[in-house]
């Protein structure tokens, strides 16, 4: 049976992953429904003693406190766009349509437990195929950007392109649902294409300025840059990004050990 301190430790956990992504939709410090449960005890508190075994046979086998833990993982779960639903949605790994919310068509295909993740956000455009992330024209110069310079398939990364409506500008509700297919595939490298991509994980998008730099998303080490589509606009930055992937190569052979 679990102790005291056991459950309390499970109930900080939980309910830190339920209510920071309440939060991050908006909600209150608090999720409906979810409620602390309420001592019918004494207004005394009287100091904790470590009950004895005989003790522990009369006692519930689970206390208001495992139960909120539990009411709290069961919250987190069943949140649309929560873990869960996005492992479930992955699948095989097959191009499909993962999510779609506020005007956003969330696409991914590729192995589900790969090293480097690469997400981005673009505008609808023509030659998009539904379900196939990054197709078309700029889906072409990105295959060649990735087999060029870091020397991968697209069997070898987990691809996620959230295809952006015309008008759709919640980018809190696409990144959290993002951030949940980075802890779902737990990538050892996150690399973020595009300005408006770097703002729903990072909360900025001023590239030229985050040239460089390294960040953090869910634990995962990671470099944005531009998105393949944009450089189809401004050629001229094509040395940017180039630099950029020899970035997320470098570190790419580092922490997975190829060389």
């Amino acid at each position: 049976m679990k102790t005291v301190q056991e459950e309390f430790a499970e109930l900080t956990e939980a309910l830190r992953n339920s209510l920071q992504w309440y939060g991050l939709q908006g909600g209150g410090w608090f999720p409906e429904g979810l409620a602390l449960p309420v001592s019918e005890e004494t207004e005394e508190t009287e100091a904790y003693v470590e009950p004895t075994p005989q003790d522990a046979e009369q006692q519930p086998t689970s206390s208001p406190w495992a139960q909120l833990a539990t009411q709290a993982r069961s919250k987190a779960e069943e949140s649309q766009g929560g873990p869960a639903q996005v492992r479930a949605a992955m699948g095989s790994g097959e191009p499909l349509v993962l999510h779609e919310e506020a005007g956003f068509r969330i696409q991914g295909a590729g192995h589900p437990a790969a090293d480097l993740l690469v997400i981005g956000i673009q505008p609808e455009a023509e030659g998009q195929a539904p379900g196939e992330p990054l197709s078309g024209e700029v889906g072409e110069m990105f295959d060649k950007m990735l087999r060029h310079v870091l020397a991968l398939g697209r069997d070898d990364i987990y691809l996620v392109d959230a295809v952006q409506e015309k008008g759709a500008d919640d980018l809190q509700a696409v990144g959290t649902y993002l951030r949940s297919i980075v802890q779902v595939v737990r990538p050892r490298l996150v690399f973020i294409q595009g300005a408006t991509g770097a703002k729903a994980l990072l909360g900025r998008g001023d590239l030229k300025n985050m040239q460089g730099e390294t960040f953090d998303v869910e634990g995962a080490e990671t470099i944005a840059s531009l998105h393949p589509a944009y450089l189809f606009s401004k050629p001229e930055w094509k040395r940017w990004a180039f630099e950029d992937l020899k970035r997320v190569r470098a570190r790419y052979d580092e922490v997975t050990g190829r060389g």
